[in-house]
């Protein structure tokens, strides 16, 4: 399998998803406002809209508890830290509209919270393969191309396969990426096992200057990059099962 992530590749979308969910992540310096409710109220102002439903979670060695807020069918999360500012859906369909809300909620931040430096900018899509019938590695070999899932699918070494997950870290045009990939098995304990794991996350460690247009123009290039590795990695075979529709714009 070769791969070549800087090009263009014709946008699917597919009537049986295989996401989870989609995350976007932006750190920065720790904001001691952010502890004040005063400015955490701006900020829900802010969003409110969008994201009514506010739940405080629970505090992590020592830092403050976070806020998530939620629009009202559950699938959109906000999550502000301390030290970050998240956009979570688990019902993803068009890049477009999770670029949209994106941008939104900068705007909302960019008001409530005065981020004025970036540390780390990220995008991980989470994907779960599970066509009918695939409970070893071996059974996924026809969906998925053979030097990303290697040895493990050989019929020798299938049967006895419980879970094989490997993660790599490459260097692409402007950042980075990591990806966890592998089959996970029925006897691991997870209850939406087997499946095959695409969990792919591009990211630029970079202390910056916060600028809405420099995160926009990042995510672009890291979803560019994500759907681009996703897509070289499976066969026509798993399209088809997906039911692809081509997304022209």
């Amino acid at each position: 399998m070769s791969f070549s992530l800087d090009q263009d590749l014709p946008r699917l979308r597919f009537e049986r998803n295989p996401l989870k969910s989609v995350v976007w992540q932006m750190r920065f310096p720790p904001l001691l406002s952010i502890d004040d409710g005063a400015v955490v109220g701006r900020f829900q102002a802010a969003i409110r809209e969008e994201y009514p439903l506010a739940v405080r979670g629970e505090a992590v060695a020592g830092a403050p508890a976070p806020w998530h807020f939620r629009d009202t069918t559950e699938t959109w999360t906000v999550a502000l830290f301390r030290d970050s500012l998240a956009l979570e859906t688990v019902d993803y369909l068009r890049f477009e509209d999770f670029r949209a809300r994106l941008e939104r909620l900068l705007a909302a931040a960019e008001e409530a919270l005065e981020i004025t430096h970036t540390l780390r900018l990220g995008l991980r899509y989470v994907d779960h393969i599970d066509p009918p019938g695939a409970s070893t590695p071996e059974h996924f070999a026809r969906y998925l191309n053979d030097d990303l899932i290697g040895v493990v699918a050989g019929p020798r070494l299938s049967p006895y396969v419980v879970d094989a997950v490997q993660f790599i870290r490459l260097r692409v045009s402007g950042h980075e990426m990591t990806v966890r990939h592998g089959f996970v098995g029925p006897l691991t304990g997870d209850p939406d096992a087997p499946y095959y794991l695409m969990d792919t996350d591009a990211y630029l460690h970079e202390s910056a200057s916060y600028d809405r247009a420099r995160c926009m123009e990042a995510v672009d290039g890291f979803k560019r990059h994500c759907w681009s590795f996703f897509r070289q990695s499976i066969r026509d075979e798993l399209v088809d099962y997906m039911r692809a529709v081509r997304i022209d714009a």
